[in-house]
């Protein structure tokens, strides 16, 4: 019963005796009789996923996540980035929904850290093919992207366009260190921008790089920032380029770049969708593992494990997005209380567990 996220052996006792579990899992080898002194075993479980292929549950996830994206529940701005689940790390793919959350769709196996860039091209041309001509409008990945293999993937159509977030280490005088040329470039150009005199040929690169700044105040993240942003860099056409600074109430800075191929894309939208890539982190890997255990080993089987991860994104999402959609009717009536997802999967499992199955795995 470990992959229902219960931590001891009472737990895991008592939540394989109650009659939805069985119910659901379907306990054949106890006669009607003594249905109510089994409980369901990681074997029942396991032998129930082998009768299943990861496709199935992908075209799943899939169909359930088109419904909500006509609903307008869920946005085409899609968010990939490597994490373990049941002891198995991969690219992880979910779209940003209209609450600010992210909608957990799918997976693929990298086989280790740092090795997600094969898995994600595969996540995002099964999503291509799941969605049809309904495309991915932005994707939004962090540094260990930027390279033309993934930039391939729009000029390729899976895609329409892809941001990049990097947040560079800072030296002992507190500048960047900028490990790659582009980054260098950029920064050569901004400098330029600050002499008092440019010579012909500088003045012609600066007038034509795109140059533009832009200034204001984040009243949500209790923010001011300072954008630089240049759409071209010499021959270099690929992507945009900002460089963003958050000074907080207290003083304290945030630098960091961002890239994308939407060159259309104002700086201050730049920066609100490099934030956005955390969603996925924050909103997503945080609270499944808080809400099943998903970092513990669930079965050495890959392929077990794999449909697990499927079956645990979609619950997890249609869970979360529950939650958010009524956190008002929620609020009023539980007075005082702290709304969480958590909360509401027991409630949900206490209040219908003799009808529907409905763990917060």
């Amino acid at each position: 019963m470990a992959m229902f996220g219960k931590r001891s052996g009472l737990q895991m006792d008592q939540t394989g005796r109650m009659p939805c579990i069985k119910k659901f899992f379907g306990v054949r080898h106890y006669s009607d009789t003594r249905l109510n002194s089994c409980v369901v075993s990681d074997t029942t479980i396991a032998e129930r996923l082998e009768q299943t292929t990861k496709v199935e549950f992908e075209k799943l996830n899939y169909s359930v996540l088109k419904k909500l994206q006509k609903k307008g529940e869920i946005s085409r701005t899609a968010i990939i980035d490597g994490s373990q689940t049941c002891g198995d790390y991969g690219s992880y793919l979910g779209f940003k929904t209209k609450y600010g959350g992210i909608f957990l769709v799918d997976y693929e196996s990298s086989g280790g850290l740092g090795k997600e860039l094969q898995s994600s091209k595969e996540v995002i041309k099964r999503v291509s093919k799941n969605l049809e001509k309904k495309k991915i409008d932005l994707l939004l990945l962090d540094m260990l992207y930027l390279n033309s293999g993934i930039f391939g993937l729009v000029k390729a159509g899976y895609v329409k366009n892809i941001l990049v977030k990097y947040t560079p280490k800072l030296d002992e005088n507190n500048y960047p260190k900028l490990y790659r040329n582009v980054l260098k470039r950029f920064e050569t150009y901004l400098l330029l921008k600050g002499k008092n005199q440019l010579t012909k040929t500088e003045r012609i690169k600066f007038e034509n790089c795109g140059y533009n700044y832009e200034k204001g105040y984040d009243k949500e993240r209790l923010v001011e920032y300072e954008i630089f942003s240049i759409a071209r860099l010499d021959t270099d056409n690929r992507f945009k380029i900002a460089k963003i600074f958050e000074t907080n109430v207290n003083g304290k800075q945030n630098l960091f770049y961002v890239f994308t191929t939407d060159f259309e894309m104002s700086g201050n939208k730049m920066r609100e969708n490099g934030h956005n890539r955390w969603i996925i982190e924050n909103n997503g890997f945080k609270m499944l593992n808080n809400l099943v255990w998903s970092k513990h080993q669930w079965y050495r089987n890959p392929m077990i494990s794999a449909k697990l991860i499927l079956i645990f994104q979609l619950s997890f999402s249609l869970l979360w997005l529950f939650r958010k959609k009524y956190e008002k009717f929620f609020t009023n009536l539980f007075p005082g209380a702290k709304i969480t997802t958590k909360m509401i999967s027991e409630i949900l499992l206490s209040e219908i567990n003799n009808e529907i199955f409905f763990d917060s795995a």
